[in-house]
């Protein structure tokens, strides 16, 4: 599916315990599928809105939470409960992940051709000329998981300037631009964020206590035909049940609560992502803190190549493992042109 993908749920084992799945049609490039989970007596039915039967999901036993099995006219499959609730969750990806046409996208008019080089910055949408009291103009949302509360954002004034709110209380979701730039050309990101509390419970290498007051996460496309045997059925997987594609490599620069700043932190499920902390601790929670980084260096200290285009940036603020509650602003957003 040309110009679309998924990003990895970073925050669970996605398919952990999957064996098959047969009878699940991904999405067409074209088609809005939306799906809902219902569990009448422990059965579990898949809906899309697509001209597909809906898939029937029973679990092994009424009192156990562990495997279940999904019906459709050529049998029942088996794989456990974590593996349904991914199911759910990246097939539902092909409607919530995909921004509508003409929204979540920066502005093609200050994207510098393949191979140019650019002088002036990409013009991402701006929370800082967005509308008060809703959603900013040019952000499409990012839900993690159906089942997940989504984490509340909202443009307020903040000392006189328009910024972007994130309420989490128990949740996790973000916010999506598109791009197409070439890092080397754009390889300046320019921000700032602020939290207003830390997640004292938070432990960025521990997927069951991994959460973060604030997030810019960038997505990057590369040679998926490099892609260890691991990830490629990782991202096989991913594309058999969302019908989209996951990007080649997932950078998210992070806010932790105790890990050293310029910590690298791995992901448990692909090689593909990692977090980079660049605020840490409490000595500037309330404050404004504004950082500007070299995506490129970032990305070669990280992955250990050249990164490929940029293809989508991401905010996110999230609690829902911890459960805790946390109020955090960003600030705008840039791409700058290389010096």
């Amino acid at each position: 599916m040309s110009g679309a993908f998924s990003f990895p749920d970073h925050k669970m084992n996605p398919l952990s315990g999957l064996r098959l799945i047969a009878g699940l049609s991904p999405c067409g490039s074209d088609a809005r599928t939306h799906f809902a989970l219902s569990r009448p007596h422990h059965e579990t039915f898949v809906h899309s809105s697509a001209d597909t039967p809906p898939l029937m999901v029973r679990s092994s036993s009424p009192a156990r939470d562990g495997m279940y099995s999904v019906g459709d006219p050529s049998g029942l499959v088996t794989f456990g409960r974590r593996a349904l609730l991914l199911a759910g969750a990246v097939m539902a990806g092909c409607s919530w992940l995909r921004a509508p046409e003409g929204s979540g996208t920066a502005d093609p008019k200050a994207q510098a051709l393949p191979g140019s080089s650019a002088s002036a910055p990409l013009r991402l949408p701006r929370f800082s000329q967005a509308a008060l009291g809703g959603l900013p103009a040019g952000w499409a949302p990012w839900v993690i998981h159906p089942r997940k509360t989504p984490t509340r954002y909202v443009v307020e004034s903040l000392d006189g300037e328009r910024v972007l709110r994130a309420d989490a209380r128990s949740s996790a979701s973000g916010l999506m631009v598109r791009v197409d730039a070439d890092p080397q050309a754009y390889r300046r990101l320019r921000w700032r964020w602020r939290t207003e509390g830390l997640l004292q419970d938070a432990d960025n290498t521990d997927p069951s206590r991994e959460d973060a007051p604030v997030r810019v996460v960038l997505a990057f496309d590369g040679d998926k035909s490099a892609l260890t045997v691991r990830d490629r059925m990782f991202f096989e997987r991913v594309k058999l049940l969302a019908g989209v594609d996951m990007p080649y490599a997932t950078l998210m620069y992070i806010w932790a609560t105790r890990k050293a700043l310029g910590t690298v932190v791995p992901n448990p499920h692909s090689a593909r992502v990692r977090k980079l902390v660049v605020s840490t601790g409490p000595a500037q929670v309330g404050r404004w803190v504004a950082h500007e980084r070299d995506i490129v260096a970032d990305f070669q200290r990280v992955f250990g190549e050249a990164p490929g285009r940029l293809r989508a940036i991401s905010v996110m603020t999230d609690t829902d493992n911890t459960q805790d509650k946390v109020t955090a602003y960003y600030g705008d957003i840039e791409l700058l042109a290389r010096p």
